[in-house]
């Protein structure tokens, strides 16, 4: 918003070129830049949404002044009535509806329509207003210079008697001050007369009683209207108005008397106007006004500084607050203009103000860790968690926790229940996310729009699901998503395309670091996951997850044309407990052999067979295992494959004997046969 240093000037004594920028910056009144103009400067000053109370040039010099400790010079009325003219036998006002809380209306006859002096033409053309006569201009500098919105109607214009404050009916029209006509809705608070609209009530008056040349009785209307009304009407017709910008910010009753006071004598100055002996003060119901207890220790502890009680009284008395002296501080009554105070920490922000930011002492806050210090212990293994999985390559995506039930469904099932939002952004933030393998795929779907195609990602966050009533249950969980290539190119070897391996050994290696309980694979039909590929991994005998392959189809909305591996585990049970003690065991002082076995085995043979039938043997030296290779072909058995095993046998008291290893690998290949259903090749 624009205004004129000269004019701040005129209510008290300003600091000269950038010391002023940055006074008022220190107030909170950001100066975003700084015009000449003439002998004056334009200052387009930034302010907060709440603070409609400054956005004036006398509201500005006052803060201007308290922050200076210098007296502030507020404009003196003075003028005479004409006690044969009463506001009263001349016209009324009838308020139907609340949404206008206060109407004030006063009178003036024998008004003098013409051009503004040069002085008045200088101050609004500083601010970048057009001056148009001066009965209007005096409304639009009033507003400029107290912040309240005003109009002045040519009451021979009106029709029947007075004005009717009230809502527009469905289709009536009205041709604005922009000389637009415009169709009313049941929803518009508008002014009218006994016949039809005049004015859309806080945003733009009508061209059918505006003041012009010929005018000679004015009717004056300052009033009290409710924020979201206006701001709702002024959004429904795309308009934005110097008034609909205060009163959207919510201003409030108080001020309108001194508002109309002023435009009175300045018409009388200015217009040679005779004004009525009274108003028309047509009221509704006003809000209490507020009390907020303030406590000088508070104030000690949100500043850091004692602030003495006769300066915490000059700031909050200069600033219209009324005071009461407590045995603990002071009790504030909030002068109703000031909409953004409304506890203890605001009056103490208006403290800090005027005390000065520069006056307060840098120290760093005393803080209280719980006993024993360091961060929890959930934290700790999340923490763990995010490091395990970027070192194998996979990162870390923060998602919204908010989305749509479309994206949620096919992993969800279209009969599960999601916890909605009372009033939601839109469609696709309605629910809160049952589950993360969404969100990650939907993440990949962007990566791949940018040409990434190598991708694997992985997130720790919360769900929710609804409970009984209006509980909410919450679970921590981790998902993993792998797709394209793994491995790239190389001479030594081809690229290779992520596979249920690779979130399988991700998962894996994440829980073992984290030394938790051993997981079982089993396969199973997965929400979302294409038939066949999908897996249930258990823990301590509870599902506690799924991995698979997305169904194409569902990988298919978010972009992604390549196989997507996910795997997804819910870590709420695991994340904080407390972990076994590491076991330390030296380095081995004897060589090891190793024996490959290759073995057919039937389609559907889990690999978990292996490590249950080589954990039960501990009557042999074998020290390790793993799958080479997995072969299948033309050549073999129908719904057969053959799974190769590298097998390592060592002794911690003696170097093995070739006898020694041909006997153990006899006893271990005749286990897993067994357990395997499988034959030796």
């Amino acid at each position: 918003m624009r205004f004129s240093r000269n004019w701040i000037a005129a209510y008290t004594d300003l600091p000269e070129g950038t010391a002023l920028h940055e006074a008022m910056s220190m107030l909170g009144l950001v100066v975003d830049d700084a015009r000449p103009h003439g002998d004056d400067v334009t200052l387009d000053l930034d302010f907060p949404s709440n603070r409609p109370d400054a956005m004036n040039h006398l509201g500005i010099a006052r803060e201007m002044a308290l922050s200076a400790n210098q007296p502030l010079r507020t404009p003196t009325v003075e003028f005479p009535v004409d006690p044969a003219v009463a506001s009263a036998e001349l016209t009324r006002v009838e308020l139907r509806d609340p949404a206008c809380v206060r109407f004030l209306g006063r009178v003036a006859i024998d008004v003098s329509v013409g051009p503004s002096p040069q002085w008045l033409c200088d101050r609004l053309e500083a601010i970048g207003l057009r001056p148009i006569n001066n009965v209007v201009d005096i409304t639009n500098f009033v507003m400029w210079e107290m912040g309240r919105p005003m109009h002045a109607y040519d009451m021979d214009k009106l029709r029947g008697d007075g004005l009717i404050v009230r809502r527009a009916t469905s289709g009536e029209k009205l041709v604005t001050l922009d000389d637009i006509e415009r169709e009313l809705s049941a929803e518009d608070l508008v002014i009218a007369d006994h016949e039809r609209v005049v004015g859309l009530a806080g945003v733009m008056g009508g061209n059918d009683a505006g003041v012009t040349e010929t005018t000679r009785r004015v009717l004056l209307e300052c009033a009290f209207f409710d924020a979201v009304t206006i701001r709702r009407m002024a959004k429904r017709h795309a308009m934005h108005t110097d008034a609909s910008h205060r009163f959207e910010r919510g201003l409030s009753a108080e001020g309108i008397d001194a508002a109309v006071e002023r435009a009175c004598g300045l018409l009388h100055e200015l217009a040679s106007a005779t004004i009525s002996v009274d108003s028309l003060d047509m009221t509704g119901a006003l809000p209490e006004p507020r009390q907020i207890a303030l406590r000088s220790n508070q104030i000690r502890a949100l500043l850091g500084v004692d602030v003495e009680p006769t300066e915490v009284s000059r700031i909050l008395s200069g600033l219209g607050f009324q005071l009461e002296a407590t045995a603990e501080g002071f009790t504030a009554t909030v002068p109703a203009p000031r909409v953004d105070v409304d506890r203890e920490v605001d009056l103490i922000e208006e403290i800090a103000r005027f005390y000065g930011y520069g006056n307060l002492p840098g120290t760093l806050p005393l803080v209280r860790s719980r006993t024993g210090g360091g961060l929890q212990p959930v934290l700790l293994d999340e923490m763990q968690l995010r490091t395990t999985a970027a070192s194998m390559g996979f990162w870390e995506a923060m998602t919204f926790v908010f989305t749509s039930q479309t994206e949620q469904a096919p992993f969800a099932g279209e009969s599960s229940a999601y916890v909605e939002l009372a009033n939601p952004l839109s469609e696709a933030f309605a629910v809160m996310h049952r589950n993360l393998t969404p969100g990650l795929l939907a993440a990949a779907g962007r990566n791949r729009s940018v040409g990434q195609q190598a991708i694997r990602l992985f997130e720790i966050g919360r769900t929710f699901v609804p409970q009984t009533g209006t509980a909410v249950g919450e679970r921590r969980r981790m998902g993993l998503l792998a797709t394209g290539e793994i491995a790239a190119p190389h001479w030594s070897a081809d690229s290779r395309a992520a596979s249920f391996s690779d979130v399988k050994g991700a998962v894996e290696t994440l829980w073992k670091r984290m030394s938790w309980p051993e997981l079982q694979w089993a396969a199973a039909p997965v929400e979302g996951i294409q038939t066949g590929t999908g897996a249930e991994i258990s823990c301590e005998g509870s599902v506690v997850g799924f991995a698979g392959k997305i169904d194409p189809a569902v990988a298919a909305t978010a972009s992604v044309e390549s196989d997507v591996w996910v795997a997804e585990l819910d870590i709420e049970d695991f994340a904080g407990r407390e972990r076994p003690a590491l076991e330390l065991a030296p380095l081995p002082r004897y060589p090891a052999s190793e024996r490959d076995v290759s073995l057919l085995v039937k389609n559907g043979t889990l690999y978990a067979g292996v490590t249950v039938a080589l954990g039960a043997a501990t009557d042999v030296p074998l020290a390790d295992y793993r799958l080479l290779g997995l072969y299948e072909g033309d050549d073999l058995p129908d719904g057969t494959s053959v799974w190769t095993l590298r097998l390592t046998y060592r002794s911690s008291e003696r170097t093995l004997t070739a006898e020694d290893i041909e006997v153990a690998h006899d006893s271990v290949v005749e286990r897993l046969v067994k357990e395997l259903d499988a034959e030796r090749r």
